[in-house]
């Protein structure tokens, strides 16, 4: 795959399917700003380019996106110029510095950002078959010590650590056969990107329909917003990717042909 390719992969995946949403709900914010019920500044630039800025994005949750592409540009750079390990260990050095030093929160050297360097651990040590059983108790007690701290979201790379290490076993034993992944958790994985990015407007219509009762509430949130998002996936994300990725698809077998 050359940079190109991987550049509009990336760009495909991400992108495509966020901008209706956030162009959408910059556009609410423009026209009816007593939309947010929170008082809350965001600007243009992140929400159109999810740049790493400190500046936030239209739709909110897309905060964790500004990661994303900014893990997939270092990446990028480390893995075309030939010195992946180099440009991976510097980041992760500087992260663990304004740790050490308390320096002022940034995107870039945000602690969220060492959960990418945890998904890459796993991906290497599960080709490589190491995947010990009691690396399972190890993350629920990773777990257990994040929820007795109070869950805070601040600490998530506990839980990006915990969840890790339980993945890891969890690979080799659906690849040994142990267990099965039903279809409609595939679908559901599959249509998790875009649940993740309409169900926070989503919830907050709800929250404006209904509030008699906290319990009905969730239950009715969670319905909404699942619903929402699979609906979104079926007829916006997975139409687009179809229609991107069939092209590549195209090329390729085009490419071998020749």
């Amino acid at each position: 795959k050359t940079a190109g390719q991987y550049a509009r992969g990336r760009v495909q995946r991400v992108y495509l399917p966020y901008l209706p949403v956030g162009i959408g709900m910059a556009l609410l914010y423009s026209i009816l700003p007593q939309l947010s019920a929170a008082s809350r500044d965001w600007a243009w630039l992140p929400t159109l380019t999810l740049a790493p800025v400190n500046a936030a994005t239209a739709l909110s949750v897309a905060w964790t996106l500004k990661h994303e592409i900014l893990f997939y540009t270092i990446f990028g750079l480390g893995y075309f110029s030939g010195r992946l390990p180099l440009v991976l260990g510097i980041w992760c050095a500087a992260i663990m510095v304004g740790l050490l030093f308390n320096l002022p929160p940034s995107v870039v050297l945000a602690p969220i950002n060492l959960e990418f360097f945890m998904g890459i651990a796993v991906a290497v040590l599960s080709r490589r078959g190491w995947a010990p059983d009691w690396l399972l108790p190890i993350g629920a007690a990773f777990f257990a010590i994040w929820l007795g701290l109070g869950a805070d979201p601040r600490l998530s790379p506990l839980t990006g650590l915990a969840f890790a290490l339980i993945v890891l076993p969890a690979i080799r034993h659906e690849r040994a056969g142990s267990f099965g992944v039903p279809s409609w958790l595939t679908f559901l994985g599959a249509s998790s990107y875009a649940i993740y990015l309409v169900h926070k407007p989503v919830i907050s219509v709800v929250a404006r329909i209904y509030s008699a009762n906290p319990y009905g509430l969730f239950a009715l949130a969670v319905l909404a917003g699942t619903a929402t998002g699979i609906a979104y996936y079926w007829l916006v994300e997975r139409r687009l990717l179809q229609l991107k990725f069939g092209r590549l698809q195209l090329h390729s077998q085009r490419g071998l042909s020749r």
